[in-house]
């Protein structure tokens, strides 16, 4: 399954809680059970909104092998 992450979803998945449904989302994107599709200007906004989280967004850049650069 291809799909692209909302910003909203991977600002929700930077909060802890066990039941964090957008953490889930992630890891399955980042694990690679679900393919997460990205542009050069997704990323620019993925960088801009989760600023804060620097080390989140290098973590989605390299997580998501079939990036669009």
């Amino acid at each position: 399954m291809r799909v692209v992450l909302d910003t909203c979803i991977l600002k929700l998945a930077t909060f802890a809680a066990d039941d964090n449904a957008s953490a889930l989302i992630y890891e399955l994107a980042r694990s690679g059970l679900i393919e997460a599709w990205v542009s050069p200007a997704i990323l620019d906004e993925y960088a801009d909104v989760l600023g804060d989280h620097p080390e989140f967004v290098a973590e989605i850049v390299e997580s998501f092998p079939c990036a669009i650069r």
